[in-house]
């Protein structure tokens, strides 16, 4: 993630263990004023490894991003 100057990175790894315990797949950036993310970089686990990237990304929001999908989806939570 870039914005206001700044690089954040952070790693999501799926499940471990015996029984295949889900780790949690929401990623939380505090990236302070900003309103707007200049770019969101992610590389999902596929063959060629290679970034997708999703740019003016308005924050404050939890957001979804699917592999090989250019849009920003609005998350839906569930309890």
């Amino acid at each position: 993630v870039k914005a206001g100057g700044k690089t954040f990175v952070k790693e999501l790894q799926g499940g471990y263990g015996v029984g295949g315990i889900q780790n949690d797949t929401i990623l939380h950036f505090g990236l302070g004023a900003c309103d707007t993310v200049d770019e969101i970089s992610v590389r999902f686990p596929n063959k060629d490894m290679k970034p997708q990237v999703w740019k003016n990304v308005q924050t404050s929001r939890f957001i979804e991003l699917r592999e090989n999908d250019p849009e920003v989806h609005l998350a839906t939570l569930k309890k």
